[in-house]
């Protein structure tokens, strides 16, 4: 069974580093925008008034899946009434192919999990910078 741990604070965050590499390694969108040094030095530097939102994905005990996401600050308007989620490294900084990191033979399950949380949670998903491949796709139907 899957578990979904959010992360939300600088260290929790922090303790991902030691397992993020294997995992990106072992998936398809091995980038270097996607590395643990690259996020979190966004994150560091150039998040501004954004939450951190990372989204674990674990099966028994084994990182399969990570969500790296931020949670953008809230916009007044009628059009959004509910809350968007980012990927770290959104903006002009030149990150590109930004994607959820999920390890080989693990794809239907982390995308449903990940589309059922947002689902759950009334959350919306920008997502900008990504591949026309991009496993984020597969959230959308």
């Amino acid at each position: 069974m899957l578990s979904i741990e959010v992360i939300e604070s600088d260290a929790r965050f922090a303790r991902l580093s030691g397992e993020w590499p294997a995992l990106l390694a072992a998936s398809a969108a091995d980038c270097p925008f996607l590395t643990w040094e690259w996020l979190s030095a966004w994150w560091r530097h150039l998040s501004t008034n954004r939450r951190l939102h990372v989204l674990a994905l674990r099966e028994g005990g084994d990182l399969i899946g990570v969500a790296p996401f931020a949670l953008r600050p809230p916009e007044i308007t009628r059009l959004l009434p509910f809350r968007v989620l980012e990927f770290l490294g959104t903006g002009y900084v030149g990150s590109d192919y930004l994607d959820l990191i999920v390890a080989h033979g693990s794809k239907a399950r982390v995308i449903d999990e990940v589309a059922d949380y947002l689902d759950s949670r009334s959350m919306a998903l920008d997502l900008s910078r990504i591949r026309s491949n991009s496993l984020s796709m597969d959230l959308l139907g």
